[in-house]
């Protein structure tokens, strides 16, 4: 048997989701500039649980890890932030743009230690690039794909290794390796 609600919300321009332990946690543009997050119980969406607001132009992902929510950005000066679960109108941990990079974070993945930003390389001139920083907010380095545009996602693996998918012709999967010593990556393209 299949059961469809239907869940009715003022917010309307949903950009991302995580599930996390019965909940849901959920961005939305609001207008330019303002974005909302809301955690929601996954089985009856309209029970807020948490609601803040967020000053960036979208939230491109959420990604939930033990006390904290991790959200990448579209905005001029952040990748993303993370906020305490329970308490997100504490202060935030910064992850800070580096000036080398022009785009926005399009997702974010994180380790026991680190969290990763995705940018896609689609501005003219520009790679894809992975941005890698400790938890707590310190920079490490960035992996510049140089050979690679158009990046759409990006995983981990339980080597520690990163898979990225692109949206070109042919497609491609980059792997990335090496992410303690010195970074390296291969491609491979995805043909019919």
């Amino acid at each position: 048997m299949t059961i469809i609600r239907r869940f009715t919300s003022s917010e309307t321009r949903p950009t991302a989701i995580e599930y996390d332990s019965g909940f849901l946690w959920l961005a939305y543009t609001l207008s330019s500039g303002v974005c909302t997050v809301q955690k929601v119980l996954a089985t009856e969406p309209s029970q807020i649980a948490i609601d803040f607001d967020v000053a960036v132009n979208s939230i491109n992902d959420i990604e939930a890890y033990i006390s904290y929510v991790f959200l990448a950005y579209d905005d001029s000066t952040l990748l993303g932030q993370r906020y305490a679960k329970t308490n997100p109108s504490s202060t935030p941990v910064d992850y800070d743009k580096p000036v080398s990079v022009t785009e926005e974070a399009i997702a974010c993945l994180l380790t026991s230690t680190h969290i990763y930003f995705l940018t896609p390389g689609e501005a003219s001139g520009e790679n894809a690039k992975i941005i890698k920083f400790t938890l707590s907010g310190t920079f490490v380095y960035i992996i510049d794909l140089t050979t690679v545009t158009n990046a759409k996602s990006f995983t981990i693996d339980s080597n520690d290794e990163i898979r990225v998918v692109t949206f070109t012709s042919p497609a491609q999967i980059v792997r990335v390796y090496d992410l303690a010593t010195t970074p390296q990556f291969s491609t491979t393209s995805i043909t019919d």
